[in-house]
Protein backbone atom coordinates (compact mmCIF):
# COMPACT_ATOMS: atom_id res chain seq x y z
CA UNK A 1 0.00 0.00 0.00
CA UNK A 2 1.35 3.41 -0.99
CA UNK A 3 0.11 6.85 0.05
CA UNK A 4 -0.25 10.17 -1.78
CA UNK A 5 -1.49 13.28 0.01
CA UNK A 6 -3.21 16.29 -1.53
CA UNK A 7 -3.77 19.60 0.24
CA UNK A 8 -7.48 19.80 1.06
CA UNK A 9 -7.54 23.57 0.56
CA UNK A 10 -6.20 23.37 -2.99
CA UNK A 11 -7.66 20.07 -4.22
CA UNK A 12 -11.20 18.78 -4.52
CA UNK A 13 -11.93 15.12 -3.74
CA UNK A 14 -13.91 14.83 -6.98
CA UNK A 15 -10.81 15.73 -9.02
CA UNK A 16 -8.81 13.03 -7.24
CA UNK A 17 -11.57 10.45 -7.78
CA UNK A 18 -11.90 11.28 -11.48
CA UNK A 19 -8.15 10.91 -11.92
CA UNK A 20 -8.04 7.72 -9.89
CA UNK A 21 -10.70 6.17 -12.10
CA UNK A 22 -8.38 6.51 -15.09
CA UNK A 23 -5.77 4.36 -13.34
CA UNK A 24 -8.00 1.55 -12.06
CA UNK A 25 -6.43 -0.81 -14.57
CA UNK A 26 -3.18 -0.51 -12.56
CA UNK A 27 -4.34 -0.20 -8.95
CA UNK A 28 -7.15 0.33 -6.50
CA UNK A 29 -7.72 3.42 -4.39
CA UNK A 30 -9.03 4.27 -0.96
CA UNK A 31 -9.65 7.87 0.08
CA UNK A 32 -9.58 9.46 3.50
CA UNK A 33 -10.16 13.11 4.30
CA UNK A 34 -8.28 14.48 7.29
CA UNK A 35 -8.26 17.98 8.69
CA UNK A 36 -5.74 19.23 6.11
CA UNK A 37 -5.34 16.51 3.49
CA UNK A 38 -7.00 14.16 1.08
CA UNK A 39 -5.11 10.93 1.65
CA UNK A 40 -5.12 8.53 -1.24
CA UNK A 41 -4.05 4.98 -0.42
CA UNK A 42 -2.99 3.06 -3.50
CA UNK A 43 -2.74 -0.70 -3.82
CA UNK A 44 -1.06 -1.75 -7.07
CA UNK A 45 -2.10 -4.97 -8.82
CA UNK A 46 1.54 -5.75 -9.58
CA UNK A 47 4.69 -4.91 -7.66
CA UNK A 48 6.16 -1.50 -8.53
CA UNK A 49 9.62 -0.20 -7.77
CA UNK A 50 10.20 3.11 -5.98
CA UNK A 51 11.12 4.76 -9.25
CA UNK A 52 7.98 3.42 -10.97
CA UNK A 53 5.92 4.73 -8.08
CA UNK A 54 7.52 8.17 -8.36
CA UNK A 55 6.70 8.22 -12.08
CA UNK A 56 3.14 7.21 -11.24
CA UNK A 57 2.86 9.99 -8.63
CA UNK A 58 3.96 12.60 -11.17
CA UNK A 59 1.46 11.38 -13.75
CA UNK A 60 -1.35 11.09 -11.18
CA UNK A 61 -0.74 14.55 -9.71
CA UNK A 62 -0.69 16.07 -13.20
CA UNK A 63 -3.97 14.36 -13.99
CA UNK A 64 -5.57 15.69 -10.78
CA UNK A 65 -4.42 19.18 -11.79
CA UNK A 66 -5.92 18.63 -15.25
CA UNK A 67 -9.27 17.61 -13.74
CA UNK A 68 -9.30 20.72 -11.57
CA UNK A 69 -8.56 23.01 -14.49
CA UNK A 70 -11.20 21.32 -16.64
CA UNK A 71 -13.80 21.95 -13.94
CA UNK A 72 -12.78 25.60 -13.56
CA UNK A 73 -12.91 26.18 -17.32
CA UNK A 74 -16.27 24.43 -17.53
CA UNK A 75 -17.68 26.62 -14.75
CA UNK A 76 -16.36 29.80 -16.34
CA UNK A 77 -17.69 29.00 -19.81
CA UNK A 78 -21.07 27.55 -18.74
CA UNK A 79 -23.03 30.81 -19.16
CA UNK A 80 -21.64 31.32 -22.66
CA UNK A 81 -22.37 27.70 -23.65
CA UNK A 82 -25.93 28.05 -22.36
CA UNK A 83 -26.37 31.29 -24.30
CA UNK A 84 -25.15 29.65 -27.52
CA UNK A 85 -27.47 26.67 -27.01
CA UNK A 86 -30.43 28.93 -26.23
CA UNK A 87 -29.78 30.96 -29.37
CA UNK A 88 -29.37 27.83 -31.51
CA UNK A 89 -32.63 26.33 -30.29
CA UNK A 90 -34.51 29.61 -30.57
CA UNK A 91 -33.90 29.51 -34.33
CA UNK A 92 -34.81 25.84 -34.68
CA UNK A 93 -38.13 24.86 -36.22
CA UNK A 94 -39.31 22.14 -33.85
CA UNK A 95 -42.74 21.59 -35.45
Amino acid sequence: MRLIKFCLGATDLLWVKKSAYKFTNLCSFDFKITEKFIECEIDFKNKVSDSEFEDFVIEFRNDVLDEGLREQISNKTEPLRNLILAYAFSKADLS
